[in-house]
């Protein structure tokens, strides 16, 4: 599975599923005849999120095209890369990253790459490191312990009350304020706790912070209830991500095309993002969960070849660097158009999106833009229509896409979906 993060209107799509079953059908973005990649100009620089502290190991970066080659630097030095199937991710280092180095990131499809990223992220010293806090209700047999509370690039470490710290029964790394950590199957009335640790491998900077307070495990539902595939929107023919709802933390979901086993991973929230082989027509798609026991399926649907028309935010002042998009699905290609030429594109996602405009384009008063969305596979290609158009100019009226952060932090954080205590 794959990993990606974005907003609803009144919580928060934590979008992140562990892989318990790996599908391996893409191999490179699925991109459409009419909109091209031609060069830079049509290339959208990724955004790197942050904050982001020294020893840092993976950074969030988003606002690139899926399956697209992400290459992260610091300093000008390539210092990770991947090729994510979501349109965000955290990217793995290939080192800690230092005191005061400049990330920035870069996409490369084909043979074209993308400038780097318009606002690099400057590596700063650890504050004092929060409490941790174990979210929400984990269950018997779940096999995932949320974490929120955290201070980005630490390491953390989730264990059985039991057996107590040095003792582990999962880890990982953060790149923002709210973590999903695997670990085996949790007991009935046993607890779990949290801790986090800044620079564990330079003992000069390590710091540890308090523990969680222990959150119990509860029983689990026999059977649990079963998830939803809808609302807000119907599958698309041919996407390779579905949103699933419904869902309790740690429990396995499974995706069946005809009843049968497509996919699956472990949830991390209420409602998730899935990879799934492209969704084909004329088949009934369900999804079900199991902790302890399995639940009944959910009520089938049916792809659509209707795809949503997205929402172009505004106003778009001249001179800037981004537009924000809403209402697009996840795994579609979102592309922006200036007098229709792409001039900013990324893979869409649940909540307000943001994208970068390409290498060399200056948005001037009076430009108008527009946004639409599609979905390609061997079942075809699928359109929605133009999105509001937006004319350039800070005084222009328009729709304002709206942006949750977490509470203790300030600025724009493009990337940052979950919102924290």
């Amino acid at each position: 599975m794959g990993l990606s993060r974005a907003s609803s209107f009144v919580r928060l799509y934590a979008a992140i599923f562990i892989a318990s079953i790996g599908p391996c059908w893409a191999d490179g973005p699925d991109l459409d005849e009419r909109y091209p990649i031609k060069g830079p100009a049509n290339l959208s620089p990724p955004i790197v999120a942050g904050p982001i502290n020294e020893c840092a190991l993976f950074v969030h970066v988003s606002g690139f095209i899926p399956d697209a080659t992400v290459t992260v630097f610091a300093n000008g030095a390539q210092v990770g890369k991947d090729a994510p199937k979501h349109g965000s991710a955290d990217i793995k280092l290939d080192r800690a990253l230092v005191l005061d180095e400049a990330i920035t990131a870069v996409q490369t499809v084909g043979s074209v790459t993308s400038d780097k990223s318009y606002d690099p992220v400057k590596v700063g010293a650890f504050p004092a490191l929060t409490q941790p806090v174990v979210v929400p209700e984990v269950y018997e047999c779940g096999r995932v312990t949320p974490v929120g509370n955290l201070v980005a690039s630490t390491h953390v470490d989730v264990w059985d009350t039991v057996s107590p710290p040095p003792d582990s029964i999962g880890a990982g790394e953060t790149t923002g304020a709210f973590l999903p950590v695997a670990t085996p199957p949790l007991v009935r009335d046993h607890a779990v706790g949290a801790r986090q640790v800044a620079c564990p491998a330079l003992s000069a900077k390590t710091a540890v912070s308090p523990s969680s307070a222990p959150l119990g495990v509860k029983a689990a539902p026999n059977p649990p209830p079963a998830p939803s595939l809808t609302p807000p929107q119907q599958p698309v023919i041919g996407a390779k991500q579905l949103a699933v709802h419904g869902l309790l933390v740690g429990s396995h979901a499974q995706i069946d095309y005809n009843a049968s086993g497509v996919a699956g991973g472990f949830s991390t929230a209420s409602d998730n993002v899935m990879d799934v082989p492209p969704v084909p027509p004329g088949t009934d798609v369900t999804v079900e969960q199991t902790l302890c026991s399995p639940s009944p399926p959910s009520p089938p649907v049916t792809a659509t070849d209707k795809v949503p028309t997205p929402m172009l935010g505004g106003p778009i002042c001249a001179g800037s660097h981004y537009v924000t998009v809403d209402n697009t699905i996840p795994g579609a290609m979102v592309v922006v158009l200036r007098g229709g030429v792409q001039i900013a594109n990324r893979g869409g996602d649940l909540g307000a999106l943001w994208a970068g405009v390409g290498a060399g384009v200056t948005l001037q008063d009076g430009d108008s833009l527009t946004a639409l969305q599609y979905v390609k596979s061997t079942f075809g290609t699928f359109y929605s229509a133009a999105s509001n158009p937006v004319i350039v100019g800070c005084l222009q009226a328009g729709n304002v896409v709206t942006q949750h952060n977490d509470n203790q932090r300030t600025g724009v954080y493009a990337a940052e979906t979950i919102l924290t205590p």
